[in-house]
């Protein structure tokens, strides 16, 4: 037993005393270590005995002997494990009472200030309790280990991927550069030191035992990677030495990088084909043995690979789900489920490099090679060129999965802007990548995917097709190496984006949004005041002409295209300001039902071709150019003036490129001061439809026309106004008068305005004021020839009778 004395060493003098101190708490601890070396001393021999452990179920001694007889080797067995299973129960139920015993300890363990005694008294005694429960503990961990080995045995599947865990950890080892494998062949090391599992299996030894399908093929496929990482790094190492070189770098160009040792097995087959290089002298009868060899290998290995990618395995070799949009393009065929740099499908950002994020999306989605063609247009007409590249893709299949856009390594939110056409609202994306997926192709005859890149530069725009080198490869291409190369993919890509423009342009041309819409060449539909030919005095000759010359034309271009007849026409309007051209030109818009695009001279001077372009494109197109004399292509080269911009128009107008189906109706105030080349030429301007200032009979029409809106006296005296009207009044002045008569009437009166009528005071006050800035307008002027003859001169100061025009 135990003495207290042991536990706590006391002075002769004072033990009494101490005990009285201790009180109850120390014959509880008295009983309790009397009973822990009670046990430990009737126990002594098994305490020792367990040191020795339980013999293992797997030693020779329990394998049959030759000399036993099954059936005594069947008793001899049963014997043995009925030792093993004594012994393991008797170990498990000395651990228990020792568990009891630490678990009495527990409660009685007291640390710290105690009122029975004082602080150092207590610690004395709580150190030589802890040291006599340390013993307790070293036997259960040795009672432990005896328990632990009655359970020897281990799975099979355990024993197997210990192994692999062990090559894979041997695979991970970090070096400086493939240098440091060459001459310490890490691959055949690792294969002496492991796939002891898979030789034992290979020999038939216990097959009953089978390791969990992902252990073994995972080990098989281990064994064959560090062959052929192992072959090629000894076949570097000898054909090294037997030319004397001394460094990779002497071989390869550039020697890819490699951090760990299995990377550096993916940098040997990288650049196995420097292997091909060199000479292999040998007899003829060696070399024909060797390439028999050779031939066998590569057959067993084709018919191998051919086995792993065929072989169904969960899901089986990884595959992009093409309509996935989080589902990535193989990029790395020897990682082939990690993405692109391994940042993931849209990464938010990617560190700083010599690609943008742009190429990691596009990498994911198409693959690591692409190619791309783009559509150039002006600024102003980027948004229908995108609105009509969208509209066309999704009419042949193509389903939107997703936007992005991009500053450098950044992902932006793409803006989203929203224009009108034709009563509705487009979206339009100036800045953005777009990508989209084909279950079925019909250009490309299979599923598909492309990424459609929009760019607003402002001035100019452009629209990218971008499509995948990979994504065009047929099914067979892994079997069709040298049908299928790199080159002739390359080409099928190409002529794949190559027909998918050709056909947009086809659609266009039919479907897009500028086709049979009236719009200028700042791409704004225009706003059509809606005036016809029935709101103005037109003549019957005018009409004809015009009806002749471009309305004839489109409605018969089919049948005069049959016959060879050419559909471009030239239509000059000439005439002085405010005779009717402006409004021969809204009525010839509103009555169109084709193209019609019109340009002033300011967009003519900057972008003369591309409005005519945009003109055949969409063809049959009315041309409006208004005021093209303002272009300054006035006077003859030369002579008397620089003709800038005259050698476009000409070209434009009848160059090179065919105006068929072009009517191009051209405006003038200066018809006389034009070159010759662009007015007194066919093919150019072949129509020219004079406006001079209207006669007296004209104006009354006109004035009669325009007063047929408004309710009018009875009196009123046309003749008698029109008379007071001089040379010079046009259609326009006409207009004006009326407008203010209104005003004077309306302001005269306190009727309704339906009520209120037009007198012929109102309109003779209205022609007075008219007249009045008119007069002004001729006398600051003196040099303008209104008709020849008279000059503003006599109209001004020239005796009214003489020189009345319509006298």
């Amino acid at each position: 037993m135990i003495e207290l004395e042991v536990l706590f060493p006391m002075s002769s003098d004072e033990p009494d005393e101490l005990r009285e101190k201790l009180g109850s708490k120390f014959l509880e601890l008295q009983n309790v270590f009397g009973k822990i070396e009670a046990m430990r001393e009737d126990e002594s021999e098994f305490i020792q005995s367990i040191a020795e452990g339980i013999e293992s179920s797997k030693s020779d001694e329990w394998v049959k002997r030759d000399d036993e007889t099954v059936e005594e080797y069947a008793q001899r067995w049963q014997m043995l494990h009925q030792e093993r299973k004594q012994k393991a129960v008797h170990s498990i139920d000395k651990l228990n009472t020792y568990l009891e015993m630490l678990r009495s300890g527990a409660l009685n363990r007291n640390v710290g200030t105690n009122e029975s005694g004082s602080e150092e008294e207590i610690i004395a005694l709580t150190e030589n309790f802890d040291e006599a429960f340390q013993k307790i503990i070293a036997d259960c961990r040795n009672l432990l280990e005896v328990v632990g080995g009655y359970f020897d045995w281990e799975s099979e599947n355990v024993e197997w991927t210990g192994e692999n865990d062990d090559i894979f950890d041997e695979m991970a080892m970090e070096i400086d550069s493939i240098d440091s494998l060459l001459y310490r062949n890490k691959f055949f090391s690792t294969m002496d030191g492991n796939f002891t599992k898979l030789r034992d299996y290979a020999g038939g030894t216990e097959l009953n035992r089978q390791p969990h399908i992902y252990t073994f093929i995972k080990n098989v496929l281990s064994h064959s990677l560090l062959s052929v990482y192992g072959a090629l790094n000894a076949f570097f190492v000898y054909v090294m030495d037997l030319n004397k070189i001394t460094d990779l770098d002497d071989i390869l160009d550039k020697k890819p990088p490699a951090e760990t040792v299995s990377q550096g097995g993916l940098v040997f087959v990288k650049i196995a084909s420097a292997l091909t290089s060199f000479e292999y002298s040998m007899s003829p009868e060696e070399s024909a043995e060797v390439n028999d060899i050779i031939q066998n290998l590569v057959y067993s290995m084709q018919g191998y690979t051919k086995m792993l990618e065929k072989i169904p395995i969960g899901e089986g070799k990884y595959t992009p789900l093409l309509s996935n949009v989080n589902s990535h393009m193989i990029t790395n065929k020897y990682r082939p489920r990690e993405t692109y740099a391994n940042l993931g499908m849209w990464p938010l950002e990617r560190e700083t490099e010599y690609r943008a994020l742009f190429d990691l999306d596009m990498n994911n989605w198409l693959g690591s090679e692409w190619h791309r063609e783009s559509i150039s247009c002006s600024g102003p007409e980027h948004r229908i060129l995108y609105r009509d590249f969208i509209d066309f893709i999704q009419s042949i299949g193509y389903s939107f999965l997703k936007v992005s856009a991009y500053n450098e390594h950044r992902r932006m939110q793409p803006k989203l802007s929203v224009f009108k056409w034709g009563r509705e609202m487009r979206k339009y994306r100036p800045d953005a990548v777009i990508f989209f997926h084909n279950p079925h192709c019909q250009v490309a005859g299979k599923e598909m995917r492309i990424a459609i890149r929009s760019r607003n530069y402002g001035k100019s725009g452009e629209i990218e097709c971008i499509a995948g080198l990979d994504l065009l490869k047929s099914k067979n291409a892994a079997e069709s190496i040298e049908v299928e190369s790199e080159l002739l993919l390359r080409e099928d890509t190409e002529n794949f984006v190559r027909k998918l423009i050709q056909n947009f342009n086809a659609y266009q041309m039919e479907h897009g949004l500028l086709k049979n819409a009236k719009f200028d060449a700042m791409m704004n539909e225009l706003n059509v005041k809606g005036r016809t030919f029935d709101d103005m005095i037109l003549s019957d000759s005018k009409k004809q002409l015009l009806d002749d010359n471009i309305f004839a034309i489109l409605s018969n271009s089919e049948r005069l295209i049959e016959r060879g007849v050419e559909t471009n026409r030239g239509i000059m309007l000439a005439g002085p300001p405010g005779v009717g051209k402006s409004m021969t030109i809204d009525a010839i818009i509103s009555d169109a039902s084709c193209t019609v695009m019109y340009a002033n001279f300011l967009m003519l001077r900057s972008n003369m071709e591309g409005i005519f372009e945009t003109a055949r494109r969409y063809a049959p197109t009315i041309l409006i150019l208004e005021d093209i004399d303002a272009l300054g292509i006035t006077g003859q080269r030369g002579v008397s003036g620089s003709g800038a911009g005259l050698s476009t128009l000409l070209n434009c107008m009848d160059g090179i490129n065919s105006n068929n189906g072009v009517i191009t109706v051209a405006t003038s105030n200066h018809p006389e001061q034009m070159d010759w080349a662009l007015i007194a030429r066919p093919g150019r301007f072949d129509v020219r439809i004079d406006y001079p200032y209207p006669n007296r009979e004209l104006l009354q029409g006109i004035l009669k026309l325009k007063l047929s809106s408004y309710p009018c006296e009875n009196d009123l005296d046309l003749d008698g106004l029109v008379k007071d009207m001089p040379l010079g009044f046009t259609g326009s002045h006409i207009h004006d008068i009326v407008n203010q008569a209104n005003y004077i009437s309306i302001n005269n009166s306190e009727a309704s305005a339906v009520d209120v009528k037009i007198s012929n005071q109102a309109l003779h006050s209205a022609i007075e004021r008219s007249r009045y800035n008119f007069n002004k307008f001729l006398d600051e002027r003196p040099h303008i020839n209104l008709q020849n003859p008279p000059s503003a001169a006599e109209i001004l100061h020239g005796d009214k009778e003489k020189n009345d025009y319509f006298g």
